[in-house]
């Protein structure tokens, strides 16, 4: 039985990482939302590859909001394997519901 083509390690880490990371701002949406949850997913230009909008109706965060630093466990995760492929995860904050952004870089070529 003939193998597929083996692709780099690296390559691989990071389309697993890229779909933990849009299930986890999924997940905090419905969890964490009310009402109606919105997810947008786009492939705008270069540098960024994709980009995963998640938005909900829900309680709000606080201004200054930071991913990084504030919130579960879960989006502090995003935020730092994001940051680890050269992308970011944005967030816009009111006093009713919350827009997460997750920026995703092209994936890095693979080694010959």
């Amino acid at each position: 039985v003939p193998l597929p083509p083996r692709q780099p390690q690296g390559t691989l880490i990071s389309q697993s990482r890229r779909v933990s990371g849009g299930v986890q701002l999924v997940t905090n949406a419905l969890k964490y939302g009310s009402g109606e949850v919105r997810v947008r997913f786009a492939a705008p230009a270069p540098p960024a590859a994709a980009r995963l909008e998640v938005e909900d109706e829900g309680a709000g965060l606080a201004p200054g909001f930071d991913p990084a630093r504030g919130g579960g466990l879960g989006l502090r995760i995003v935020a730092a394997l994001l940051r680890e492929q050269g992308g970011a995860l944005c967030v816009a904050a009111g006093a009713a519901g919350a827009r997460f952004v997750a920026e995703f870089p092209e994936p890095a070529p693979a080694a010959p």
